[in-house]
Order: C-alpha cells, then sequence, then structure tokens
C-alpha cells in the first residue's frame, strides 16, 4: 500500500480530498464546483 500513498498524495493533495483532487481530475488547474471553496 507503500505505493498508493504517494499516488493519492501527489492527485489528491489533501488529506480527505476537498478542492485538490477535483483541480488535478480535471487537470484544468481550476475546480468548477470547487470554486466557492
Amino acid at each position: 500500500e507503500d505505493f498508493v500513498l504517494p499516488l493519492t498524495d501527489l492527485s489528491v493533495g489533501a488529506p480527505a480530498g476537498t478542492q485538490s483532487p477535483p483541480i488535478h481530475r480535471n487537470g484544468r488547474g481550476a475546480p468548477p464546483a470547487r470554486s466557492t471553496f
């Protein structure tokens, strides 16, 4: 599971994944619905 931790850390960048995940998933660098945060 060590290989999963770094992947999630880079992709998520957040413990619970509040706004970082959507940003990386979209690949735009800006959250669409998380812009409020």
